[in-house]
């Protein structure tokens, strides 16, 4: 009977130490995964945070490549240096050419300092004036400073509304 407790005593112990062991790996364990699992995902967001700020990046880079294209073509170099009809006309073929397929685009032109519109990709557009002398002043000013065309961001279109 006495050897009865002693096993029962020692293997009561041996559970204890078994438990505690393993509920102390368990803990262990468990931060280390945590830890490991919270790191992994922060690196995970930084990179897919500067995967996406390089992906807009190259969207910026290729639409103002795009736009200094159009701006050196000759049809609209031409309707600028001399707004004949026949060059009005080519620059508007082009300009439609150019916009071809690309439904994001809504206000590829070619216009005057005074903003008076000779092609647009939305005829509703053409041969109006959206800007006063003052605000064909300061886009003039600003265009000039930097000494190559650019890219003005996201504005609304004075004649369809849309962002």
């Amino acid at each position: 009977m006495k050897s009865v407790r002693i096993s029962a005593k020692i293997a009561l112990l041996l559970a204890l130490i078994a438990i505690a062991s393993i509920f102390f790996l368990y803990k262990v364990m468990n931060g280390k995964i945590t830890r490991i699992l919270e790191d992994r995902s922060a690196e995970d967001m930084s990179v897919i945070a500067r995967d996406r700020a390089e992906l807009i990046e190259t969207y910026i880079e290729g639409c103002c490549d795009f736009l200094d294209g159009y701006s050196k073509a000759a049809e609209i170099v031409n309707v600028l240096e001399n707004p004949s009809e026949q060059n009005i006309k080519r620059a508007r073929e082009y300009t439609n050419k150019c916009a071809e397929g690309k439904k994001f685009m809504e206000g590829l032109y070619v216009a005057r300092w005074n903003t008076y519109v000779f092609a647009h990709i939305n005829p509703d557009s053409i041969d109006k004036t959206f800007r006063d002398a003052k605000g064909a002043g300061n886009l003039e000013a600003q265009i000039r400073q930097r000494k190559k065309s650019f890219c003005s961001g996201i504005v609304m279109a004075p004649v369809t509304k849309k962002w």
